[in-house]
């Protein structure tokens, strides 16, 4: 086996180890439901009052902050 070749196999498993351990690092990934939105009060909202059922499937950008 040449050189090049040699390189090429070693790149090629290497490849392999990466995609072996990112697939069986993601298949026992276990994600637990978020909680429902602690407030359905349309006072405490900026625009209309959201649930996450009504949400799903959309991007959603949340801007959380505090004073301290």
């Amino acid at each position: 086996m040449t050189s090049r070749g040699r390189r090429s196999a070693v790149f090629a498993a290497g490849i392999a180890a990466l995609t072996i351990l990112f697939a069986s690092s993601t298949r026992s990934a276990h994600h637990e439901k978020a909680p429902e939105f602690p407030s359905q009060n349309a006072k405490d909202w900026i625009g209309m009052p959201q649930s996450l059922k009504g949400l799903r499937g959309h991007v959603v950008i949340l801007d959380v902050w505090t004073f301290g």
